[in-house]
């Protein structure tokens, strides 16, 4: 069994079956039953969190209870939307048959790990357009003074600079 916990340290139980599946297709446009485009619909899921929150809101909310959607998506953040879809990916691979399931599993791990390729490739291009902005708005370095690399330091305080 699948679950997460939102910010208020609610827990979610995601179950998958042939109802939750129609609700979810109609509620998020999401179609999780048809596993030959399981790896573009998990794609659309891991990059669009509007999708993701209806997607996973379609599932849970047989059980909300007296939650209201706008009660759940106020205790849904990054973290606890994370937690919900890594759920609905074990969720997802449990529901589908057996004589397609590797399917399932491939797709999801594969896009999983494609997308996370994708942001550490944006977080290191981000860091090299930080440093580019960063050296244009400061300027070249500044040469060295050679009175400084003379100077060392002995318990935090400076000390005169050597003789050569």
């Amino acid at each position: 069994m699948s679950e997460f916990q939102d910010a208020k340290g609610r827990t979610w139980v995601v179950v998958l079956d042939f109802d939750v599946l129609r609700a979810i297709r109609s509620a998020a446009n999401v179609d999780l039953g048809a596993v030959e485009k399981l790896a573009e619909t998990w794609a659309k899921l891991l990059s669009d969190d509007e999708t993701a929150l209806a997607t996973l809101w379609a599932v849970v909310k047989p059980a909300a209870g007296d939650v209201t959607h706008a009660d759940w998506l106020k205790a849904m953040n990054g973290n606890t939307l994370e937690a919900g879809v890594s759920a609905l990916g074990e969720a997802v691979i449990n529901f589908t048959r057996p004589l397609r399931r590797e399917i399932a599993t491939t797709a999801i791990q594969g896009i999983q790990a494609g997308y996370a390729e994708a942001v550490a490739k944006a977080q290191s291009d981000l860091a090299t357009q930080l440093a580019d902005v960063t050296n244009r708005a400061l300027g070249p370095p500044l040469p060295k003074s050679p009175v400084s690399s003379d100077i060392s330091t002995r318990n935090g305080r400076y000390a005169k600079p050597r003789r050569r």
